[in-house]
């Protein structure tokens, strides 16, 4: 895959690991990488879908609130998932680094997403 930076000519980046950053589920956590040492995740990808909120498949309403660094995100559980709620792969990323951003020490909230 080659992506553009800032859609400039001559700044491709080529990369296997973003082909595989896709955004076809509503939460894609991307793969953890090693830094300082430490394995991180470099970002959690949140998707959603406003202009079906309230209908009968989607009764609930995601807010994307990025100016103060907030997203509720109501989807990720569908009916036909076998799993117990919060054990889908995105929901335990989410789990997961909302530890890391509550830590009461800086050094180890510098491990958070």
């Amino acid at each position: 895959m080659s992506v553009r930076c800032c859609g400039r000519p001559g700044t491709e980046i080529r990369s296997r690991a973003l082909a595989a950053i896709q955004l076809t589920r509503g939460i894609h956590p991307i793969a953890k990488v090693k830094a300082r040492g430490e394995e991180r995740r470099p970002a959690i990808l949140i998707r959603s879908r406003p202009w079906k909120a309230g209908t009968a498949d989607t009764p609930w309403h995601d807010v994307f609130d990025p100016d103060n660094g907030r997203v509720r995100y109501c989807g990720d559980h569908r009916v036909d998932h076998t799993v117990p709620v919060g054990s889908t792969q995105g929901h335990k990323a989410l789990l997961e680094v909302s530890a890391a951003h509550r830590a009461l020490t800086a050094s180890e909230r510098e491990l958070a997403v």
